[in-house]
């Protein structure tokens, strides 16, 4: 059974290897693999480094997973910019799950947070 529930910490190494498979099945064997490495690599050590502190910290953003009978198949996040506007990151649904309704959940998820928010605009940047 699917569940979209905020992340919890003991759910940071999957939420690190998902978001790690998520960008490299995109550019692994292509000519981007190198710069998309260095993103991944970039990323775990910032916000994903200690997301409770990054998109939970704060009652504007938040982070949810994806929760498939006990497995995390899916992730996003969502970071204040303003008043009226978010910018969602971090989404990935990992590759044996799309094509499922995960993502669309997910999106669900993320604009009913903005409504009540009172964010009038998402941003993915």
């Amino acid at each position: 059974m699917l569940n979209i529930r905020e992340f919890i910490p003991s759910d940071a190494m999957a939420v690190h290897h998902l978001f790690t498979q998520g960008q490299l099945d995109f550019a692994q064997g292509t000519d981007l693999e190198e710069p998309v490495r260095a993103y991944i690599n970039r990323s775990l050590s910032d916000d994903l480094s200690d997301i409770s502190l990054h998109y939970q910290n704060h009652n504007k953003n938040n982070f949810w997973v994806a929760d498939l009978s006990g497995q995390i198949k899916g992730m996003v996040g969502i970071q204040k910019r303003n008043n009226e506007e978010a910018e969602l990151r971090r989404m990935s649904v990992a590759g044996d799950a799309r094509r499922q309704g995960i993502g669309w959940k997910l999106l669900e998820t993320v604009e009913d947070f903005c409504q009540e928010q009172g964010y009038s605009q998402i941003f993915l940047t």
